[in-house]
């Protein structure tokens, strides 16, 4: 949830790093359900057996939640300027996070509107190579639009809030899936011992300074320190 100006969370999708747990069906009344052991009814212990196991399996998963459409709202006659500076800051951290996880080129919305008028904006990231910064392409200008109080344009929204749910969320994971072989690698070195973060979860000082990047950095800023001292001290001589 973001600020007090937003009406609705933002819409997004869950999806498990583990694979999801599924149940067995109900035997049909009148009929004592049988084990898949041939010739052997069910025993009565397993059932605590097999619900202690999934509760133990859902213990484990992790749902990570992907930010795919941002809503940022205005009473009407606020401004529209700030509306869509917040959309578009909104559409950074979500293209951000999309590349985290390893999405890339996959668009992130943003619906900034003021009263009953809304404007669509949308972003998406790419990389020229894998070690290059993240690009992020916004389309932030002659945005489509809408005025709910007018019956087409709020058909055309509704008709656009359905494709998110039923079409781009279903995209979003499916990008997920590619990436999660990947994602669960670097995740479980996050978790494991040592606990050192590397790559992607990098965020600690003490992290980076042993990516080879920072170790090559740091190399030729004590170079440059110890030429520019050399040259002071000859200017003295």
């Amino acid at each position: 949830m973001y600020a007090n100006e937003i009406v609705l969370p933002s819409t997004s999708v869950s999806a498990n790093l583990t694979e999801p747990v599924t149940t067995s069906k109900q035997a049909p009344q009148g009929k004592k359900s049988q084990s898949t052991r041939k010739g052997k009814p069910r025993d009565r212990k397993e059932a605590p057996q097999a619900a202690e196991a999934q509760l133990s399996s859902l213990e484990e998963s992790i749902p990570i939640i992907f930010a795919l459409l941002f809503i940022e709202y205005k009473k009407e006659g606020g401004s529209e300027g700030q509306v869509l500076n917040q959309s578009r800051f909104n559409l950074t951290s979500g293209v951000s996070n999309l590349n985290a996880i390893g999405i890339l080129d996959f668009p992130v919305f943003a619906l900034a509107a003021v009263g009953f008028n809304g404007s669509l904006l949308t972003a998406w990231g790419e990389k020229t190579s894998a070690h290059s910064a993240l690009d992020i392409h916004m389309a932030d200008t002659n945005c489509p639009g809408w005025d709910i109080t007018d019956r087409a344009d709020a058909f055309r929204l509704a008709l656009f809030l359905i494709l998110i749910r039923d079409v781009w969320s279903k995209w979003l994971v499916e990008k997920f899936q590619e990436v999660r072989p990947a994602f669960i690698k670097d995740w479980s070195t996050l978790c494991g011992q040592p606990k050192k973060l590397s790559g992607r979860f990098a965020w600690r000082m003490k992290d980076q300074k042993g990516e080879d990047i920072y170790v090559k950095l740091d190399k030729e800023v004590k170079e440059q320190g110890e030429w520019a001292n050399n040259i002071r001290k000859k200017g003295k001589v």
